[in-house]
């Protein structure tokens, strides 16, 4: 292992560049940024699942509905067809 003090004494005390202190903090500009823009698709992704379920559950209501109606008019209709005449064969029996 080598002691820090030896590597300051032999290759200096470490200082930021200005260009490394413009990369940081380009990266930081574009990282809020970035936070930003995933923020903001996260609550539309949020708002359109929030739609989604209520347009489900209109969906299913109206579902509901629509076979009342189905049942209510199945009661209401009765067979009103001709009984069918007997078959020849069975003329005699």
């Amino acid at each position: 292992m080598i002691d820090t003090a030896e590597i300051i004494r032999v290759f200096g005390v470490l200082q930021a560049t200005p260009e490394a202190t413009q990369n940081v903090q380009e990266a930081t500009i574009d990282k809020r940024l970035l936070d930003s823009e995933l923020q903001t698709y996260l609550e539309t992704r949020g708002e359109i699942i929030e739609t989604l379920k209520e347009q489900l559950s209109e969906a299913k209501e109206r579902e509901v509905w629509l076979r009342q109606q189905l049942e209510r008019a199945q009661a209401v209709l009765t067979d009103q067809r001709a009984p069918s005449p007997r078959p020849w064969w069975r003329f005699w029996g």
